[in-house]
């Protein structure tokens, strides 16, 4: 399994034309989380979308536009090399976030973080194209957010064991979009919409909509 950006994108596309023909004169927005808030940006950074796609906003949940525990280059350029002659092959991404194969925390919900652990599609590893493709993608997130001209809400988690509330804020920063808006969960975990302040977080995203739908 790899990452495939383009045809990501793609199926992006064709999901927002069914919404919008399905809805139609209504706003549709596209909401990603984590690695969907990366491919929501790239989809929402096109300088032009076609008619039938085009989207009137982005909420953008946790983005993961760098890593807390930095990949030396070395690591990167193994993990290229690997990817390029196995590309199948599988490993777990939390050796890249706290070195250890067991999962950090996605959230303070223990009964929520358990049932996902349970799911039979509940992945326990990636392959290294995957792995290689998304770090590329992480890398190039700061470029896909000085082309973020669309409404944007960016949504960060002070407590995330992915990516640091300050490497968000920075990356917000970079948006050139009039009508931008960034909202900070102080003792949030990585999984907003599955923590316990998932509540206010889905009134923030309400109120955003609310402002934007009329």
């Amino acid at each position: 399994m790899t990452l495939d950006l383009e045809t990501q994108l793609l199926d992006i596309g064709r999901f927002v034309a069914a919404l919008r023909r399905a809805h139609e004169g209504r706003p549709v927005f596209l909401m990603g989380e984590s690695m969907g808030a990366l491919l929501s940006t790239a989809y929402a950074a096109r300088d032009t979308l076609p008619p039938e796609a085009e989207i009137d906003g982005v909420v953008l949940s946790v983005p993961v536009v760098g890593l807390q525990r930095e990949v030396p280059r070395f690591l990167k350029t193994a993990l290229a090399f690997l990817a390029r002659h196995f590309p199948k092959a599988r490993l777990s991404p939390s050796r890249f976030v706290n070195g250890k194969k067991i999962a950090p925390p996605l959230t303070r919900d223990t009964e929520y973080q358990e049932s996902l652990r349970k799911k039979p599609h509940h992945l326990r590893g990636f392959s290294l194209g995957f792995l290689a493709e998304l770090g590329e993608l992480i890398d190039g997130s700061h470029r896909l957010a000085e082309r973020l001209r669309r409404p944007a809400l960016v949504l960060s988690a002070g407590k995330d064991c992915f990516v640091k509330p300050e490497q968000i804020s920075s990356w917000f920063e970079r948006i050139p979009s009039a009508d931008k808006t960034h909202r900070l969960y102080s003792d949030a975990y990585h999984l907003l919409w599955h923590d316990w302040d998932r509540e206010l977080v889905i009134s923030d995203i309400e109120e955003w909509f609310d402002g934007r739908s009329r």
